[in-house]
């Protein structure tokens, strides 16, 4: 069951909830069949599960964006970077988050979190050294 919902996601435009059931079915293994996890790579696989789920919320945001809803983009960049900081999806939106930021009103943008900071600790980029 866990192969088969993994092998069934078919990437992040897709429904991710036979992912989400296999990373739990992935974490009960660990704990209740510690050998069987071991030899089938639950971790790998987990972490495999966590980048297709930060890539899933990384598709949202830049949905929310492109369809005139940068408030939503910020908030959904804000829940990527908090659940899955180290993964290449939360590198990409820190990224793009300063042009999400730039259409914010300032009420708004005041109150998000320190993204120049995040920043500078995921991708090692200041203020003053350019993303791509």
């Amino acid at each position: 069951l866990i192969y088969a919902n993994v092998a069934a996601f078919k990437g992040p435009n897709f429904d991710i909830v036979g992912l989400l059931e296999a990373k739990t079915e992935l974490q009960g293994l660990q704990h209740t069949r510690v050998t069987d996890a071991k030899q089938m790579g639950a971790n790998a696989m987990i972490v495999r599960i966590e980048e297709s789920e930060a890539a899933k919320l990384l598709h949202t945001a830049q949905w929310y964006e492109r369809t005139g809803n940068p408030i939503a983009a910020e908030v959904t960049v804000r829940e990527l970077v908090r659940r899955f900081p180290r993964t290449s999806a939360s590198a990409e939106a820190l990224q793009w988050i300063p042009a999400v930021l730039a259409q914010l009103p300032p009420a708004v943008r005041d109150r998000t979190p320190p993204y120049d900071h995040l920043r500078e600790q995921v991708l090692g980029l200041t203020q003053d050294t350019p993303s791509s």
